[in-house]
């Protein structure tokens, strides 16, 4: 029987931390998930600490090692691997937060109903509770850390893969995405999921391109997949505009 969810790990020389992840995932009370490893060829031990743990996992464990091209080129090839219905993206730098955190999560009472839910990370870069329920308005002002989202696999084959012209913010363009699209139905859980490491790629490796654009990327995906949405907010514009010169007389 294929699992539930497939936690996806995308690493290169991941020895000083990958021990940490993979203890917290064997503590969890919930283990109906496999862990498919996608190492970037590392040149230290990481895949040698990671075989230690196939006593616990058994064949839950996969490990693929090989030339990729950047982490979300890893991620896309976890995709394609993976056998659960879920999709969780963790960095070999990240935990989860504490040993009930997946059954909390696949024992929502409404997560049948939905395709994306996503709870709080904590991190050095932006402290604990990470940061409360989002909406498109405040998707375009911050992104929702990719530690907290669970996905179901069957949203990358409605909005495709990873888009890896973004080498540092492809999660961000893909949660917009899903924040759009009218049929996939997101949903936030308070709870808290993982801790994830500060200053990681994407914050030293910044998009400069997607951020200076995510104004008319979001508008993009908009008349994309919400065609309804995009009108709304053209008649929301001009009516605005129109306000701003004609003025209500008092």
């Amino acid at each position: 029987m294929n699992p539930v969810l497939s936690i996806v790990i995308p690493v290169k020389n991941g020895s000083k931390t990958i021990e940490r992840l993979l203890e917290s995932l064997t503590s969890q009370t919930w283990l109906e998930f496999e862990v498919l490893l996608q190492d970037g060829n590392s040149s230290d031990n990481t895949i040698d600490i990671a075989n230690k743990y196939r006593p616990f996992f058994g064949d839950r464990l996969r490990i693929f090692s090989e030339k990729d091209h950047g982490i979300y080129d890893a991620m896309n090839k976890g995709i394609d691997r993976a056998r659960g219905e879920w999709l969780y993206f963790l960095g070999a730098d990240d935990y989860l937060l504490n040993k009930v955190v997946l059954s909390q999560v696949f024992n929502f009472q409404k997560l049948s109903g939905y395709d994306f839910v996503y709870g709080d990370s904590n991190t050095e870069d932006y402290g604990t509770g990470y940061d409360g329920e989002f909406n498109l308005a405040k998707l375009r002002l911050k992104n929702i850390c990719h530690q907290s989202i669970f996905v179901k696999k069957a949203v990358f084959d409605v909005l495709g893969r990873f888009d890896i012209s973004y080498p540092a913010l492809a999660d961000w363009d893909f949660n917009f995405k899903c924040f759009v699209h009218p049929k996939i139905k997101c949903q936030y859980l308070d709870l808290g999921i993982a801790h994830h490491s500060g200053g990681g790629f994407a914050i030293n490796h910044p998009d400069a391109h997607f951020i200076s654009h995510i104004n008319s990327i979001v508008d993009k995906y908009i008349k994309r997949y919400n065609p309804s949405l995009h009108k709304k907010n053209r008649i929301k514009r001009y009516l605005s505009t129109l306000k701003k010169y004609f003025p209500q007389s008092g």
